[in-house]
């Protein structure tokens, strides 16, 4: 038996399930966008979960600041190709890590890093690799934060095709 928590519209609610065969829908592929964050890694420990329960294959994916949005801040004059090259290069260490972690069982992990708007971004790899899920945290921001800011999760959650399941950042088993 498989014991699951999670928060649906604020309320904490559990689901267990029995049997793998008791799952109604089988996760093949699911895509979970990282920003390097510890906050933006709450959903990882879920995502674990779901990919030892379904066999799915999973997919990390850092997206990168445009060439146009690399602006160094300091005296050194570096090219900004050379930034953005660095920039790609420590987001592939960071989601080779994350892919490295004990916990994932069987499951093939994929690390794709690439460059642009991120909900954009999130929506199009979602869309061209096929994903039967897209899992995410959410910092929690609420008010002017959110506003000024804007969401990414909010805007994946609207625009995606492919379910999404958000975490907020902070909640069981998040990291």
């Amino acid at each position: 038996m498989f014991v699951t928590h999670g928060a649906i519209r604020g309320q904490l609610s559990t689901l267990i399930v029995k049997s793998e065969r008791d799952l109604a829908i089988k996760y093949q592929k699911i895509l979970v966008p990282l920003d390097g964050s510890e906050l933006g890694e709450a959903a990882v420990a879920h995502v674990m979960y779901l990919a030892l329960l379904s066999g799915a294959d999973v997919m990390l994916l850092c997206v990168v600041p445009t060439i146009e949005n690399v602006v160094g801040s300091s005296q050194i004059r570096i090219p900004i190709d050379i930034q953005w090259d660095v920039l790609s290069a420590r987001a592939h260490q960071y989601l080779t890590g994350v892919a490295r972690r004990s916990g994932w069982g069987a499951s093939k992990i994929h690390v794709l890093v690439e460059t642009g708007s991120v909900a954009e971004i999130i929506l199009a790899v979602a869309e061209r690799e096929q994903m039967d899920l897209i899992a995410m945290s959410t910092h929690g921001r609420s008010g002017v934060r959110r506003w000024v800011l804007g969401s990414v999760a909010e805007k994946v959650l609207h625009a995606a095709s492919t379910p999404v399941l958000l975490i907020r950042s902070g909640s069981i088993g998040g990291q």
